[in-house]
């Protein structure tokens, strides 16, 4: 940064300053707002499903399968216990038990 003699050049520079951190902040909350987005449960278990469908051994799929159901089994029922997340809970074992 160039040596400020004057008060204008010390308004020009706090100025460009605070412009900088404007555009920097929103940068932040954009950042933020995908992490926030990507640690919703529903997002969680949905790329840890993905994972574990991606892999190609057929011996891995099968031991990583049996473990997201489980894992899955784990977190729906911690959460609530009700028809809904019971039948959610029945479809997400036979979707990785077929996959399995």
């Amino acid at each position: 940064m160039k040596t400020i003699t004057n008060a204008t050049e010390i308004r020009q520079a706090i100025a460009e300053l605070e412009d900088q951190q404007t555009q920097e902040w929103v940068v932040l909350k954009t950042h933020l707002a995908l992490v926030h987005e990507s640690l919703k449960p529903g997002n969680l278990m949905k790329s840890a499903l993905h994972d574990f469908v991606s892999v190609e051994n057929k011996e891995e799929d099968t031991t990583l399968g049996l473990a997201a159901g489980y894992l899955a089994k784990k977190a729906v029922n911690g959460i609530v216990r009700t028809s809904l997340v019971k039948a959610v809970q029945l479809a997400l074992e036979f979707v990785i038990r077929k996959r399995a």
